[in-house]
């Protein structure tokens, strides 16, 4: 049954509501995890208090929401997590938390835009030797969206992953969803998120790329509360090609063929016919047509409205790209954009579509 801790269990701070199994303490981390972590109550300052005294006295309030808000993401996806300040004995930095799964470690630090810097980074990435690295970052306020800020937040995601955490007095305090991050799917950093794909033959000189998540996304296995939006899974992929085709897009200077009005919704509408959502050129010509498409036997009922209520069994659900095969430069880029994601392709056959 989620039990809330008291701040005293749960190093001195409120914790979210979490199964007791789910928190661990810095023995039962060490336990599960086969690494010589120390807590900061174990490490003492040069003034005689340990980090985890001078955590607590000097924290912000925004840095601690957003600890907060990025413990319940892990848990909400069935890691373990130890809440304190913890690292690796003899390395000299220290990560917010740690969370665990059966196979995986991963070290996570929330930074605020200040504390981009790259002595910071560096000294946190010392603890990539001994286990994954994940950073919280900070967005949703006008200084943490700045184009400088985020560009370098952008350069962390390309050797750690990167988590965003928007802060805004409107809209709340949240976790963003990222389609991009290892730490959300069934795999490590080291393996990434692999995809199956299978090339079919059209009419006209133009082929068929169709995609399957081979590496799927974690679940909510212990019902943990959480803020962040919680989506179907075949929703979450949509999602993911999406976002690789409007950075197809941006790479050829061309244009999508759809309301930029309530994009998010009239996107994924355009996915879901059978015309699919259209990249076009300057002259209105097609250079892609992106779709969802189920293949299953099972009839579902495919809501064209309520775009976000969209589940589908994931073994039979795949997205596909239409090119001309004229278009070599198109298809060159697409699959490097895949692979920017990142994605790792396999190849393999798929069933033909179900009319």
């Amino acid at each position: 049954m989620p039990i809330e801790l008291t701040a005293r269990e749960n190093g001195g701070m409120a914790s979210p509501t979490a199964p007791v199994s789910q928190i661990f303490t810095i023995e039962q981390a060490r336990q599960f995890t086969g690494l010589d972590l120390v807590s900061s109550r174990e490490v003492v300052s040069l003034a005689g208090k340990s980090y985890f005294e001078l955590e607590n006295e000097g924290e912000s309030e925004s840095h601690s929401e957003v600890r907060k808000q990025a413990i319940s993401y892990f848990m909400s996806l069935g890691y373990h997590v130890f809440t304190e300040g913890v690292g690796i004995a003899g390395v000299f930095t220290l990560a917010d938390f740690v969370a665990m799964r059966q196979g995986r470690t991963v070290f996570v630090e929330v930074l605020s835009d200040s504390n981009i810097k790259e002595a910071v980074l560096a000294r946190k990435a010392q603890l990539q030797v001994h286990a994954e690295l994940c950073f919280v970052l900070f967005t949703g306020t006008k200084r943490a969206c700045l184009a400088d800020v985020m560009a370098e937040k952008l350069k962390v995601s390309t050797w750690a992953d990167v988590l965003f955490c928007s802060l805004n007095r409107y809209s709340g305090i949240f976790m963003q969803q990222n389609n991009r991050v290892s730490v959300a799917y069934e795999t490590t950093q080291s393996q990434g998120i692999v995809v199956r794909m299978v090339q079919e033959p059209l009419a006209k000189s133009k082929s068929k790329l169709v995609f399957q998540f081979v590496t799927h996304r974690y679940e909510n296995p212990f019902n943990t509360p959480i803020s962040s939006p919680v989506f179907g899974l075949s929703y979450d992929y949509e999602s993911a090609f999406l976002e690789i085709l409007v950075a197809l897009e941006k790479r050829l200077g061309a244009r999508l063929k759809v309301s930029r009005r309530n994009f998010s919704t009239t996107a994924y509408r355009a996915m879901r016919r059978p015309g699919g959502l259209r990249l076009v050129d300057c002259r209105d010509k097609d250079l892609a047509r992106l779709r969802s498409e189920y293949r299953g036997n099972q009839k579902v009922q495919r809501d064209a409205y309520h775009v976000h209520t969209l589940s589908l069994p994931v073994a039979d659900f795949f997205c596909s790209f239409e090119i001309d095969d004229r278009q070599s430069a198109v298809r060159e880029t697409l699959l490097e954009e895949i692979r920017r994601f990142p994605m790792q392709i396999e190849g393999a056959m798929v069933p033909a579509a179900i009319s």
